[in-house]
């Protein structure tokens, strides 16, 4: 009779590879960089299937934004929100403060390089600005043009929302449906 060795389920082995997914990125990076260095030139044939992988992968990144924090949001208590909120605060504001102190050190650290071209805004860069990249006017137009900030605002917005709709868990599901699929694309890329 013969043993059978088992087998990890599904879940285990997406687990597995969710987990080692850094690791894969890495070894992909650096047999890339191999490639060039040891072929050079003769491996720009594979610059067409690189870019479609990029572009495969890149596509479902918004769908995922967007539902995971529509779901994680929209199934949180409004009580339980708050309280989140109250006892984290304090983290978040030093950790925008630190990601700000380390991009103004970055930038001080490197001698700005001469300008090939010099550009100048037609118009002056105020506060309005700011406000308008990160406060969607239309989710379809900065979807467009890739305003991150304003896509989480709106996700964030949105999911806030759904908490206090009574009827919610159809539209979570489909949201959830939407965030699962999106994982099971990069799954079958990587």
């Amino acid at each position: 009779m013969e043993a059978r060795v088992p087998t990890a389920s599904k879940s285990a082995r997406g687990r597995m590879l969710a987990a080692s997914l850094p690791v894969w990125v890495l070894a992909g990076a650096l047999a890339g960089i191999l490639a060039g260095l040891t072929f050079g030139e003769r491996m720009a044939v594979l610059q067409p299937a690189g870019v479609v992988y990029a572009m495969l992968l890149e596509s479902v990144v918004y769908p995922y934004i967007l539902s995971s924090l529509i779901v994680g949001l929209g199934s949180l208590a409004p009580a339980r929100t708050r309280e989140l909120i109250r006892a984290s605060w304090v983290l978040y504001l030093f950790l925008w403060i630190v990601v700000f102190a380390v991009i103004q050190a970055l930038a001080q650290a490197f001698p700005p390089p001469a300008p090939p071209v010099e550009i100048k805004p037609s118009a002056p860069v105020g506060i309005m600005d700011l406000l308008q990249t990160l406060i969607p006017e239309n989710l379809t137009a900065a979807l467009n043009r890739n305003l991150v900030p304003a896509i989480v605002v709106f996700a964030v917005m949105f999911g806030a929302a759904v908490q206090s709709v009574h009827s919610k868990a159809s539209l979570l599901e489909v949201f959830e449906a939407i965030r699962l699929a999106s994982l099971k694309i990069w799954q079958w890329l990587v």
